[in-house]
């Protein structure tokens, strides 16, 4: 169904309202749409079609046969996806619900690109319309889901069968997409981790690993746990703070190590649970009323304490090493990446790095230092925001990786070591 054929079949006006959307990449009339949804049906029937793909589609008015508006993706959507997320169930008490976590971990729907030959410039450079190029697919409709789709309840009844619920039982439900494929160790010398979401669950699964390690016995195997088994909206970015308490009881720890693990730093951090908010402060003086200690105790200990903020780095691209700084090549697994910006987009001062590099020679790990180049932004992380609800010593720190954001980045295998030695050494210390 090409334009060649689109100019035969259609009505003139609506063949030219659709040349004009595509051109713009503008909302497609509803109009327009159901015309060229049934020419299209009656050409393919006469062509020998029997099934049909239905396209999830959101429930805002710009398309016919749109059913589920539970997908919505963003700009950096995913080529083959599950979901996880939570689902809200009806209880006893309205007020709290409960609540059911579930990760789908299976395939279960794909963003098929435009094949080339539809689209010859694809190569010179393409914006993808979120709106059109980056909706979902799955399953080919058959007559029976045809049914459920014409009822819309298809995911509530996926849903319900996952947690053994009635539908009308769930009350609301928040599930986000992720890429589905597993990650890899490449390279002709077995160097290099390519996997989704190395940003930022390798920061998580080193603060996890060393605060286990650090207060497990001392017999407990050393080593990197399998990131699969770290739930799939974890923190995009991770804090470890680490506080001196003196002249404590001998009974309590010389030290209150803490991580925190926020929700929504992509999206800007000012929610409930993101770093912008009062969650970290709030706990740090909930901790501390129950061990005994006073508001002003807090308050020195956060004057003497020390936060590693921990988010990847970009390393050096070896195709395009001018978008690198040309004296901070940082690379894969080069050690942990320390991440300077005199504009304070990145947190980290002197004092802060100073102890970060003694930290890392006393656990054996190397270290390397990044600056963006002067004529690029760069990105920041949540040491900035946090450090400024929080008034603490703070080094925003990573490993440096390849294709940061994209569907599979790309990392080296001792960095993630070297990141667990480090913040193991830095909770052990007194």
């Amino acid at each position: 169904f090409n334009d060649h054929t689109m100019q035969e079949l259609l009505p003139s006006a609506t063949y030219k309202a659709l040349a004009k959307t595509i051109k713009e990449g503008k909302p497609l009339d509803i109009e327009v749409a159901n015309v060229v949804a049934h020419s299209m049906k009656e050409w393919a029937v006469e062509h020998g079609a029997t099934h049909y793909t239905h396209w999830f589609q959101p429930l805002s008015g710009i398309t016919s046969e749109k059913h589920d508006a539970f997908i919505n993706p963003q700009k950096d959507g995913r080529a083959i996806m599950t979901f996880s997320g939570k689902a809200l169930i009806r209880s006893w008490d309205p007020f709290h619900p409960e609540v059911r976590y579930l990760d789908f971990r299976r395939p279960l729907l794909t963003i098929p690109n435009l094949a080339i030959h539809m689209n010859r410039e694809v190569n010179e450079g393409k914006n993808y319309n979120t709106q059109i190029d980056m909706l979902p697919v799955t399953d080919a409709v058959t007559e029976a889901l045809r049914s459920s789709l014409e009822e819309n309840d298809t995911f509530l009844k996926l849903l319900s069968s996952e947690l053994s619920v009635a539908p009308e039982d769930i009350l609301s439900y928040d599930f986000r997409l992720y890429p589905f494929e597993k990650g890899c160790i490449l390279g002709f010398d077995e160097s290099l981790i390519s996997a989704p979401r190395i940003d930022n669950l390798t920061s998580v699964d080193s603060c996890i690993n060393a605060l286990i390690h650090t207060y497990k016995s001392a017999s407990c195997e050393t080593g990197m746990s399998d990131m699969a088994d770290l739930p799939d909206d974890a923190a995009e970015d991770t804090l470890s703070l680490h506080q001196i308490n003196e002249g404590t009881e001998e009974s309590l720890p010389p030290v209150l190590d803490v991580i925190a693990l926020f929700d929504h730093e992509e999206v800007g951090s000012h929610t409930k649970q993101g770093a912008a908010s009062r969650i970290l402060s709030l706990y740090l003086e909930k901790l501390y009323d129950a061990l005994g200690f006073s508001r002003r105790e807090l308050f020195d200990d956060m004057a003497d304490g020390l936060m590693f903020s921990l988010d990847v780095a970009h390393a050096a691209h070896p195709n395009i090493p001018q978008k690198s700084d040309p004296t901070n090549q940082v690379r894969m697994n080069g050690g942990v990446t320390l991440k300077l910006a005199s504009s304070q987009r990145y947190a980290s001062d002197a004092e802060g790095v100073a102890i970060a590099k003694e930290l890392c020679h006393l656990a054996g790990v190397p270290c390397q230092e990044f600056v963006n180049r002067s004529d690029e932004r760069g990105g920041s992380t949540l040491g900035a925001i946090s450090s400024t609800l929080l008034p603490m010593r703070t080094v925003d720190m990573g490993i440096a990786i390849l294709a940061m954001h994209s569907a599979r980045e790309l990392a080296g295998v001792y960095d993630p070591w070297y990141m667990q030695k480090l913040i193991e050494r830095f909770m052990s210390a007194e």
